[in-house]
Order: C-alpha cells, then sequence, then structure tokens
C-alpha cells in the first residue's frame, strides 16, 4: 500500500471520527423535564452515565444552562452526582423559600445556597449558566450562578468515579422522583486540565437517548420532551366552535393576538397569554361575505378592516369603542372567495389576487390603500392565469410572491380547471409578472394556504398544502427554493377538512420569526369549527433531529487498520533507508 493511499485511509478516519454538530443557531435546544404538574411514573429524568460511571483522578468541571418555570411546586433536583457509590452531591432549587433558592447539598448537609435575589429580578423562564467544580486536590467544590461564585469544603479526596443524573434517577439508595420544573441544555465536562472530555447538547437525539459531540457517549432519558421535536411537531394550541359561516380571520402579528369576527362578536385568542376573550360589538357590521375571508388587521391605526371588492368598501372597526363604521348588513356579491392577500403596513396597502365566484376563477389584482380608501385592478392573465386557492408573500419592499392555485387558462370553470404549480414575482408598483419556475406535478395534486411566508435570507419560502381531491385530508408544511423548482416537506401533518368554499387554512409567522402558525377552519351545522396551530421556526423534518450513533465497532476497526498501515509504512521506509545505505 503506497503512501498516497496510507494519507487518504487517515484523512477519512478523522474526519469520521469528528462530532456531528448543528450550525444553526436558531434551532431550539434542551431538554423539558416534566415535574410535579404530572403522575410520578410520567416524571422526566436524564441519565448520563448508564452503563459507566465518568472516571475524573483529579477532578471536573460541569458547565450547563439551566431554564426554570412556575408551578404550583417549584422545588426539586436538578442533578445529582453520586461519588464512587457512596456520596452524593446535589443541586436543587426551593423557588418558594424565603431562606435559600438554589441549595448544594453533600450527602445530608447544604453546604452552599443562594436567593434568588443575587440573581436577580427575574430567575424564570430565562437562561442561567451553572458551573460546578468538583476539586478533590484541594477538597473543595465550588458553584457559580450566572458567574456568582461560592465554595465549601468538600472531604471527597478519593473519589474518582461519578454517577451523574439530572431530574429524577432510580439509583439504589440515591432515587428521587422530586424533578425540578426546568429545561436543561449544553451539558458540558472539562478535566482538570480544561479539556472539553464530554458535551451533550439536548438537541438532536435518538428514540431512547441523546449522544454526547466528543465521543458519542450515550445518555438515557426517561419521558424525555426534546425542545428540537417542536421545529417538527405542530401543536394545536387551541380550538373552539365559532358561530354562522363566515371565514373572517386577521392577525395582529406585533402582539400575536388572532381575531375571529362574526356580526355581533369579535373572538380574541393571545398566544402569548394562551387566553381567549370574546368582545361584544355595540354597533354596525363587518362587511357581510358568508364562506370568505375579507378581514385584515391594520397595525397603524390599530384598527380591523373589512373590505368589499364590488362596491370598493371598507369597514373598520375600532377597538376603544367597540364599533363597526359601516351599517349596511346586505349580503355581498362574491366574486373572490379564496383569494390571496397580503397587508403592507408600511404602505397601509391591501393586495390581493385570485378567486373564485359564479364558475369563474379570477385573474385580477386589487390594490387598496386602506388609510385614503383608494382602489386600483390590474389583469394579470395571461402572465398568471386565473385561478384562487394560490399562495401570496411578500419578496421585498417592491415584489411579491405568487405560488400555486387551481383555476384555467380561460377562467372558466368548465374549461380544463387544473392545479398549478408555479412560481412568479410580480412588481408592486406596474404589476410586471416575472415567471421563476414550474414544479413538475406531484404524484398526488395539492393547494395552498392562501398566504405564504418568505425566508428570503435563506432562499426558502413555507405554505402549507393539503389534496384538494378529498374531503377528510391532511395539512402539511412545504418549503420551497426560492430560486429552482425545488420543495420537501418539512414537520409532521395535522387533519383537515376540504370542502372547497366552505373550508379555510393559512400561514403566518410570529413577529420575532421564531414559530410559524397554521389557522383552519371548517363549516360543520352551520358552526365554523376551528383550531390554531404552531410549529418552531425553522421547520425542520423528522430526519433532521435524529441523531445517529456512529458505529463504535467501526472505529476501533479504522483505528486498526491505520495502525497496521502507519507500522507497514514505518517498516517500508526503514528497509529503504538500509538498502540505500547498503548501496
Amino acid at each position: 500500500m503506497n503512501r498516497k493511499t496510507s494519507y487518504s485511509l487517515l484523512v477519512l478516519f478523522l474526519v469520521y471520527s469528528l462530532p456531528i454538530r448543528s450550525s444553526d443557531d436558531e434551532l431550539k435546544r434542551g431538554l423539558y423535564f416534566q415535574s410535579f404538574e404530572v403522575d410520578k411514573d410520567k416524571r422526566t429524568s436524564l441519565d448520563l452515565t448508564p452503563h459507566r460511571p465518568l472516571v475524573f483522578n483529579h477532578g471536573f468541571t460541569m458547565e450547563f444552562d439551566l431554564k426554570l418555570r412556575r408551578e404550583k411546586q417549584s422545588f426539586g433536583y436538578v442533578f445529582r452526582i453520586i461519588c464512587n457509590e457512596t456520596l452524593n452531591m446535589d443541586f436543587m432549587i426551593d423557588i418558594p423559600s424565603v431562606t435559600a433558592n438554589f441549595l448544594c447539598v453533600v450527602q445530608n448537609r447544604t453546604v452552599i445556597q443562594f436567593k434568588k435575589e443575587e440573581l436577580g429580578n427575574t430567575i424564570e423562564n430565562t437562561w442561567i449558566n451553572v458551573v460546578f467544580v468538583f476539586d478533590p486536590d484541594s477538597n473543595r467544590i465550588i458553584l457559580s450562578l450566572n458567574g456568582i461564585k461560592k465554595e465549601a469544603p468538600c472531604p471527597a479526596e478519593r473519589m474518582n468515579r461519578f454517577s451523574v443524573c439530572f431530574g429524577g434517577n432510580m439509583y439504589r439508595n440515591f432515587l428521587t422522583t422530586d424533578v425540578s420544573p426546568m429545561t436543561v441544555k449544553d451539558i458540558r465536562f472539562f478535566n482538570e486540565k480544561q479539556q472539553l472530555v464530554r458535551h451533550w447538547e439536548l438537541a438532536k437525539h435518538a428514540t431512547d437517548g441523546v449522544y454526547d459531540e466528543c465521543i458519542s457517549d450515550r445518555a438515557t432519558a426517561q419521558n424525555p420532551i426534546w425542545e428540537i421535536d417542536s421545529h417538527v411537531k405542530w401543536k394545536k394550541i387551541e380550538t373552539f366552535v365559532h358561530s354562522g359561516q363566515n371565514h373572517h380571520i386577521a392577525f395582529n402579528r406585533n402582539d400575536g393576538l388572532f381575531y375571529f369576527i362574526n356580526d355581533r362578536e369579535i373572538i380574541i385568542y393571545d398566544i402569548k397569554r394562551d387566553k381567549m376573550d370574546t368582545l361584544e360589538v355595540l354597533a354596525g357590521y363587518p362587511f357581510n361575505c358568508r364562506l370568505s375571508n375579507l378581514l385584515v388587521y391594520d397595525p397603524n391605526r390599530h384598527v380591523l378592516v373589512s373590505y368589499d371588492f364590488e362596491r370598493k368598501g371598507l369597514a373598520t372597526f375600532d377597538f376603544a369603542t367597540r364599533r363597526w363604521d359601516n351599517d349596511n348588513n346586505a349580503g355581498i356579491i362574491q366574486r373572490y372567495m379564496h383569494h390571496s392577500r397580503l397587508f403592507i403596513a408600511e404602505d397601509s396597502l391591501l393586495i390581493t389576487f385570485g378567486g373564485y365566484g359564479f364558475h369563474r376563477y379570477q385573474g385580477v389584482m386589487h390594490k387598496c390603500y386602506v388609510t385614503e380608501n383608494v382602489w386600483a385592478e390590474t389583469r394579470l392573465s395571461p402572465s398568471i392565469a386565473p385561478r384562487y386557492l394560490g399562495s401570496m408573500g411578500q419578496l421585498d419592499n417592491r415584489q411579491l410572491l405568487y405560488f400555486g392555485g387551481f383555476g384555467s387558462e380561460s377562467g372558466e370553470q368548465t374549461e380544463y380547471s387544473r392545479n398549478y404549480y408555479d412560481l412568479h414575482t410580480i412588481d408592486i408598483d406596474n404589476a410586471k409578472v416575472l415567471k421563476r419556475w414550474t414544479l413538475p406535478n406531484p404524484e398526488e395534486h395539492f393547494t395552498n394556504s392562501n398566504t405564504m411566508v418568505v425566508d428570503k435570507t435563506n432562499g426558502k419560502f413555507y405554505a402549507l398544502a393539503y389534496p384538494n381531491m378529498r374531503h377528510a385530508s391532511i395539512i402539511t408544511l412545504h418549503e420551497y427554493n426560492l430560486e429552482k423548482p425545488e420543495y420537501r416537506a418539512v414537520g409532521d401533518s395535522f387533519p383537515y377538512f376540504f370542502n372547497d368554499l366552505e373550508s379555510y387554512c393559512d400561514l403566518f409567522q410570529s413577529a420575532d420569526s421564531t414559530e410559524l402558525y397554521a389557522v383552519t377552519s371548517h363549516v360543520r351545522d352551520n358552526q365554523s369549527e376551528i383550531a390554531i396551530y404552531a410549529i418552531a421556526f425553522p421547520p425542520l423534518s423528522l430526519e433532521e433531529i435524529i441523531r445517529h450513533p456512529p458505529p463504535r465497532a467501526y472505529r476501533w476497526i479504522w483505528l486498526a487498520m491505520i495502525a497496521v498501515i502507519l507500522s507497514g509504512v514505518f517498516i517500508y521506509c526503514r528497509k529503504r533507508k538500509t538498502h540505500l545505505k547498503e548501496v
């Protein structure tokens, strides 16, 4: 075997041995510990040493980040370290206590304690950096919380094997089910030379545990809730029934409020507080359009705006007076159902495209400056064929994106109606259309949410997708490439009952861009059944959060092969050197 081959194998081994790291700092990390809010057998534990203890002959430093939450019992173990199976070193919290809120206990005696006031006014729902140092050479331990250090004597000079558990544990005489209500991330161990020897990020994980980033040492978790899973799993955060058949829905992005309206009341769901309120309307009406969403929220004036295409009219709701400035409750003609829309707050500009009514698809873009109630309309067909059920989003200050939909080239429902999978850029000022790409037809056809979320920085956009040829359907989030016709499904799916005009779904993003929200509505027995879902942003596929351990047996095989190769190279070079001397 020549030197070039030997070098290549050595490089391959070194690359293979590198830890797997996520470069995306936007991802949520950490293990959420279920505490006293659940039964004992459902509480969370993390065992870092399920197979063998960590060995440190001259002590160690353990560092991690901790976030506490307020529960009825804000008490419990953060971690327990068992030394040589005889001595316990514990870190606990007792938030309601008036004497000490953070305690370090050695065996059966509290040796270090902190009051929460020492860390500032806020200790809940914020990350606290924790550093624990065990120094057997000086028989001392050090506990640091957000850089505030305290130390105490610890007579354990011959202790060198350490079993480490966070939350609950089942270690013989050291077991406990008193789990602190907390989230933990980035557990790191350093040796006496301050060299990193273990790092459990608590992000990507296996089904039955999690691996460290240094040598893929496996930790096991019982009843875990992994924060990174929120990037894959849609969580239903609210569901309710709204009287009537009006799909009037708007989102206040700045304050995290959803508005659901009918003639006489406005239901407000506050995402941050997870609270539902009902506001009685004292006078006036939104425009009466059954089975169509004609509502946006204007953050500039803090009003809801209901709009009417036919009369080019606007009706605004003032939260201070609880009145609509429209007294006409007559039904309006519906030619633009399931249109796509966007409200650009900087310009107080409402833009819509497409729609359906009276067996015709629409190819008209409407623009309305809502402050002045000035309307303009432009026909975009044939550049974009008439359609509905497409997605619209804002690319930048002067351009929109429009994707997909269902329609026909002529606009007539009777003339080859079909699904579209093309992406267009629309100039806001002059309505010029540029076609970016077209996807090949998928195996199962789908249509989209009326709104998309654009991530221009990463060259992507997102839209909800569902099979429009089925009633009992599902919604899946699609991630599209802005530059080329590529997409993939991210996150899991959730149920959706699609009955054309009697159903509705849409996609929204939080103001801090950390979450996406999906809203679904469908009519049943003259009532609208509404659900709200949330998923962490950016959304991921299941494969992206699963950590597969490297095959350790193969590592040793590679190591043996490298040793043999290097020995062969050494012998070869030695013989060649001897031969040259003889010559």
